[in-house]
């Protein structure tokens, strides 16, 4: 899974643009607002069949540091580099909900979803094949970032 870059763009607020188009003295008509839109879809468009981007411009950063770290699971079990990854949710101690991006974990398609991978073994058999948990992976991960995970502060 790979994320494009694409430059932040702040969207004007309604508010904004009918300040400006009243300093102007443009009347806010609908062909000029069909225009414009116009103009700004040509601008900046999407590529077909994209979602929409989820999230802000942190989380889409991480997200993308995130896979260029490649799988983890075949870094800290074969010591290998595996460029195609899935971002997987860490899925112990969660609950029945999903946690936040930050506990994001980079995983080549068999890790995740084989039947070698987190969801193929499950919770209980995951760390038992490989010798280490989905914690430790993403522990692993965020070390690589340079990012100290929540809860593991270290007073100076």
């Amino acid at each position: 899974m790979t994320f494009a870059r694409k430059p932040y763009i702040r969207e004007k607020s309604s508010v904004m643009a009918m300040a400006e188009r009243a300093a102007l003295g443009l009347k806010p008509n609908g062909a000029r607002k069909a225009v414009m839109a116009h103009c700004a879809a040509a601008a900046h468009p999407a590529p077909k069949g994209a979602p929409p981007a989820r999230g802000g411009v942190l989380e889409q950063l991480h997200k993308a540091r995130l896979v260029e770290l490649g799988c983890m699971c075949c870094d800290m079990a074969l010591d290998v580099f595996t460029p195609d990854v899935e971002l997987h949710h860490l899925r112990a101690g969660m609950g029945w909900g999903k946690g936040d991006w930050m506990t994001l974990i980079p995983l080549c398609p068999e890790h995740h979803r084989g039947t070698t991978g987190v969801h193929g073994l499950g919770t209980k058999a995951f760390p038992k094949h490989y010798g280490f948990t989905e914690q430790d992976m993403l522990d692993k991960a965020l070390q690589l970032l340079n990012i100290t995970p929540k809860g593991k502060e270290t007073e100076c």
